[in-house]
């Protein structure tokens, strides 16, 4: 900068300087040289000096000078000549010198304007945001402007004179100087004149989408293709943004449109905007007949005014209301809906809308209610057990006490050796027995559902070692072996898992075969879905197993009481055990085969599961 400002003032400086000397050498010139002689005339070459030096005022001060000299160069040359040549030849010099410094001072400010309109043009090239980029007929780059640096990354010296392709990915870097070759033989363009978008490569080698406008100049008889591109990156983000947010309001708005539940959205005033299809399929209202309008017009009526004012006051607040309301049909009729009602809010954080999305919730409320009078109907069904399980247990069992004992009486008093006697007595008493051990187990199969305790956790390890305890007699009368693994706590009432494994293992024990002792295999595994798996598994008589859900009913019976003894509702009992636990109960068997009975119980992950065979044991 130093250097360019120096060089500056030492051109300033000299053509002053120089334009002095000249004079004078010229003024002493023309005081030597005789009258008559036009010496005035040579001031103009110092005049011409104003064409190229950077003062304003040179012009003007060089044709005083020229003027000044002329007329004393008048007085100081040495006669000759006639006066009146003389005198016009002088004037003659002087107008010479003012008509060459007014043409060349119209001349400097044509030149001054030219370059005053370049330095314009050039800063405008400079300060485009768009890149301008110069070729030629040879695809040369001729000018390359800041913002096509910025844009391309490459600096204006690395592509000046380098062919415009180098800016181009394939395949237009290939076909680029055939376009111009056959434009130049055919003047027949598809771009020149017309906005187009290709992709322009940068110095990295990525590529920026631009818009690009192509003209043509001609220029000293040259021609000339002025390319103006735009990156137009932030445009596609804005578009590619733009596409996303219209693809989701498409789908929002489907979604809205098609919605299986009633939608609503009202402005800030409460007046309906907008009601979508399933609106107009619950209540009857178009939308044309809830455009505009407040939604007190399927208002029901049967809400106090304390219910409205308690909804406005929360999504006023700019909280959501929750709901069930009645509202009214275009047809009088009333329905119930769960309403859901929200504010939305604008730029200044107002509340400008509000979304309601309602459920119709009348089959469902009616659903409810069927649900109440028939739990109410079961209610007083296992009140009305529970009625008659306390009549057979006292009123029906009271009578049969009495036949037992008037019985035995009877017994005492006839004669001994009357066997006929004897035979109905005991006949008498056996139906008797049947009888009431019939009732004991109705009580029993009554109370799984009347005579309830809470669920509990409940080791099934120590109820079954209870179980075995109970049947300690029984067991070692049939010589049995029984054995228990694996079996977990699980949340159950425990006095029915008691009943439960009572009645499995006593069945097994029961139905076994003569040849050989029972063998009782009890286990416990993880199951699938979140169950356990506890089997009962001997090696009994077992059954044919398409008789496998009948054995389930009350009192249904496989084998004959003179076989068997036993009312058949023990495996009832257990299947309602199970099922009031939230189980499953199977049983796998073939004839002499024994059978299997597996129990699904869920399990509860909060409860400490027992999967050590802690309670393995052997009898």
């Amino acid at each position: 900068m130093p250097d360019i400002q120096k060089t500056s003032e030492n051109r300033d400086f000299m053509f002053p300087l120089l334009g002095t000397l000249l004079t004078a050498a010229f003024l002493a010139w023309d005081s030597v040289t005789e009258l008559g002689v036009a010496n005035g005339v040579t001031y103009v070459a110092v005049v011409l000096l104003g064409l190229w030096a950077p003062q304003k005022w040179f012009l003007p001060a060089a044709g005083a000078a020229g003027t000044i000299c002329t007329v004393l160069g008048y007085f100081l040359s040495p006669p000759g000549g006639e006066l009146w040549k003389v005198l016009t030849n002088r004037a003659l010099a002087i107008a010479v010198i003012w008509i060459t410094a007014v043409l060349c001072s119209i001349q400097r400010k044509q030149a001054d304007a030219n370059v005053d309109k370049e330095r314009r043009i050039s800063a405008i090239v400079d300060h485009m945001y768009d890149a301008l980029i110069v070729i030629d007929e040879d695809a040369a780059v001729v000018s390359f402007n800041p913002a096509a640096e910025r844009c391309f990354g490459y600096a204006a010296d690395e592509v000046v004179g380098k062919n415009v392709r180098m800016l181009m990915p394939e395949p237009y870097r290939s076909e680029h100087d055939l376009h111009i070759k056959r434009y130049l033989e055919t003047g027949k363009s598809s771009i020149i004149g017309v906005g187009r978008e290709l992709p322009g490569r940068r110095k990295d080698g990525s590529l920026v989408p631009m818009d690009l406008f192509l003209s043509e100049m001609f220029q000293k008889g040259r021609r000339y293709f002025i390319g103006i591109m735009r990156d137009i990156s932030k445009r596609r983000e804005t578009e590619d943004a733009l596409r996303e947010s219209e693809k989701r309001y498409r789908i929002l708005s489907t979604a809205v449109e098609q919605s299986p539940s009633s939608v609503v959205i009202a402005d800030s005033k409460g007046l309906v905007m907008y009601v979508n299809p399933d609106f107009t399929k619950t209540t009857g209202y178009t939308l044309e007949d809830a455009v505009g309008k407040n939604p007190r017009l399927w208002k029901s009526g049967i809400h106090p005014p304390e219910f409205y004012q308690d909804l406005w006051q929360t999504i006023l607040s700019g909280k959501e209301w929750r709901g069930h309301i009645c509202n009214k049909k275009k047809n009088g009729e009333l329905y119930w809906e769960l309403l859901s009602i929200l504010p939305l809010r604008d730029d200044k954080n107002e509340i400008a809308y509000f979304v309601a999305v309602k459920i119709d919730d009348t089959e469902r409320r009616k659903a409810e209610e069927r649900t109440r009078h028939y739990a109410a109907e079961l209610e007083r069904s296992n009140q009305a057990l529970q009625d008659f399980a306390s009549i057979a247990s006292h009123d029906l069992q009271e009578p049969l006490r009495k036949v037992m004992a008037f019985g035995d009486r009877v017994r005492d008093r006839a004669p001994a050796h009357d066997r006929k006697i004897a035979d109905y007595l005991d006949r008498m008493q056996n139906a008797a027995l049947r009888m009431q051990r019939f009732i004991d187990d109705l009580l029993q199969y009554s109370r799984v559902t009347t005579k309830t305790q809470p669920f509990i956790p409940t080791d099934l390890g120590e109820i079954v070692t209870g179980v075995l305890s109970d049947l300690e007699t029984r067991i070692a009368q049939s010589q049995a072996k029984v054995s228990v693994s694996g079996l977990p706590t699980v949340q159950a009432d425990g006095m029915q898992m008691r009943q439960l494994f009572q009645n499995l293992i006593a069945n097994a024990l029961k139905f076994h075969r003569e040849d050989e002792p029972p063998v009782v295999t009890v286990a416990g595994r993880p199951g699938p879905d979140g169950f356990w798996e506890i089997s009962v598994e001997d090696n009994g008589i077992g059954f044919d197993e398409k008789e496998a859900e009948r054995i389930f009913k009350p009192f249904e019976r496989l084998h004959s009481r003179s076989e068997y003894e036993g009312s058949g509702i023990g495996l009832a009992i257990c299947r309602k055990i199970v099922e009031r636990h939230g189980g499953t109960i199977a049983v796998h068997s073939a004839p002499q085969k024994g059978a299997k009975f597996v129990v699904a119980l869920p399990r509860k992950p909060n409860l400490e599961e027992n999967l050590q065979p802690s309670n393995a044991r052997t009898i």
